[in-house]
């Protein structure tokens, strides 16, 4: 979203020249292709420039999740930390990203200098950002009343809906869910689903169930992760005594990795971003060069029939709903380039 959403507080000092202050937030899906919050800060000079100063970003863990361990933390040191001019004063911008379940997790935010606290902790969600760019889009009269936000809004809407979607397949914190008091209607799943078909018909994908690409692996699957950026994960079975070959990544943007546990083996393509779910990934595996597509198995997903064992709503819910975020994010990009021509 534009830096401009940025809401800069007044003047202040540090208490002994000493000190952190947050000055705003922004959410970021289009700058860097994921979900997130940017928090914006001041810093004094003796933060700035100490070499183990640090944001901190706490968010509590899955809630269907058994553990001791409540919380995830996420440091950033200030080195890694972006800079951002606005009306004639710098900050420091560190984003926190977010995966499509988390978007009503509470963030909380404090700058660390090694194990010592500075600074208040702030508190913030996804869906706080959202609600407050939706409420000052239009007027009473529904006249515009911030153009970057009017742009933004159906994006932002099919955002929380991706994500109370996500909450529910997960059973992530669906007491809060993303899209409540949110008015959206996107693409319905019948037209979602003949949408994916003709991306599956008009490329040229591999057959994953029959290109052999090592000795000893066969293809059992593939899988979606839904992240803050999506992952796009292929799945293979390895027979005892055989050595998967590497994954190298032929297409922009894309990395890949591979991890073996036991007898599989899983391929994961990273970092598709917001708007580009449904473009074609080359990759090479061994000496095999691939053209695949998230949307074979979004595909699949569409189709899938519920049984007494399994039942598929919520994943066809979730799927239908990453298809509508992606496309909102696409037509974003899409009016955003345009103008800038």
């Amino acid at each position: 979203m534009p830096a401009e959403n940025v809401t800069v507080s007044a003047e202040f000092t540090f208490s002994d020249g000493y000190g952190a202050r947050l000055a705003g937030y922004s959410l970021s899906i289009q700058e860097d292709g994921d979900i997130g919050v940017k928090f914006y800060m001041s810093l004094s000079d003796d933060i700035a420039n100490n070499t183990n100063a640090k944001m901190r970003f706490v968010l509590p863990v899955d809630s269907r999740v058994s553990s001791d361990i409540k919380t995830k933390i996420i440091d950033i040191p200030i080195g890694e930390a972006d800079n951002a001019e606005i009306d004639g004063k710098s900050y420091y911008v560190f984003k926190c990203p977010i995966a499509a379940k988390e978007m009503t997790s509470e963030i909380k935010a404090r700058i660390y200098v090694g194990d010592t606290a500075y600074g208040n902790e702030y508190k913030y969600t996804v869906k706080e950002y959202a609600d407050y760019l939706i409420a000052y889009a239009y007027n009473d009269d529904h006249t515009v009343k911030n153009q970057k936000y009017a742009d933004a809004l159906p994006l932002v809407k099919a955002m929380l809906c991706y994500g109370a979607s996500a909450q529910k397949l997960f059973g992530n914190n669906t007491s809060d869910l993303a899209d409540d008091g949110v008015d959206y209607t996107g693409d319905s799943a019948d037209d979602i689903k003949t949408a994916v078909e003709a991306v599956i018909a008009q490329h040229t994908l591999t057959d994953l169930t029959k290109e052999q690409i090592g000795e000893g692996l066969t293809f059992s699957g593939t899988s979606l992760n839904l992240g803050s950026k999506t992952a796009y994960t292929l799945h293979y079975t390895l027979a005892d005594g055989a050595a998967p070959p590497a994954i190298t990544s032929m297409t922009e943007g894309i990395t890949v990795s591979m991890m073996k546990n036991g007898g599989e083996v899983r391929y994961y393509l990273k970092n598709i971003s917001a708007g580009h779910l449904l473009d074609n990934i080359e990759i090479k595996i061994g000496e095999k060069q691939l053209t695949v597509n998230p949307a074979s198995f979004m595909y699949a997903a569409l189709t899938a029939e519920n049984t007494q064992e399994n039942d598929y709503t919520n994943l066809k819910n979730a799927v239908a709903a990453l298809y509508n975020f992606d496309k909102e994010a696409k037509d974003y990009e899409t009016k955003k380039g345009t103008e800038g021509r």
